[in-house]
């Protein structure tokens, strides 16, 4: 269950941590920092793992030569 609370009419603010990308909540930053590596910044390519999207996008390009920017926009 998401608990949070609601700012104006239309705008909700979780009160827990949550991964950005797949909704799953998490007890700790450190534990969706793990989650996010592992999960969604991983090279469908090579199975690289990179720290960051932006790292991944930098990895394809330059390693497969792949665009991700297409599939992103």
């Amino acid at each position: 269950e998401i608990s949070c609370s609601l700012v104006g009419s239309e705008m909700c603010i979780r009160d827990s941590i949550w991964c950005y990308y797949c909704d799953r909540e998490f007890d700790d930053e450190n534990t969706l920092i793990s989650h996010q590596v592992a999960r969604h910044f991983k090279c469908e390519t090579c199975g690289k793992k990179l720290g960051t999207f932006r790292g991944l996008l930098s990895h394809a390009k330059t390693t497969h030569n792949i665009d991700m920017k297409a599939f992103v926009e």
